[in-house]
């Protein structure tokens, strides 16, 4: 999420609503921008990783331990 200067407070709370991250305008850097697109395909892996092991635990495919 991109926010204006203006609309700093908007930022965390779109983070308390679901939001995975946010930049302000004012401050937007090539490297902060470099970072969250980082960090947003590796949260995109993990989340495909984890859908892939929840549909073979359903499929029985992985063992289960409690």
């Amino acid at each position: 999420m991109l926010v204006d200067v203006a609309d700093d407070h908007i930022g965390p709370l779109a983070i308390k609503r679901g939001a995975q991250d946010y930049l302000t305008k004012s401050r937007l850097e090539p490297d902060d921008l470099s970072r969250v697109i980082h960090n947003a395909v590796d949260r995109l892996e993990l989340i495909i990783q984890r859908q892939g092991a929840e549909q073979k635990l359903r499929r029985g495919l992985l063992p289960f331990d409690r």
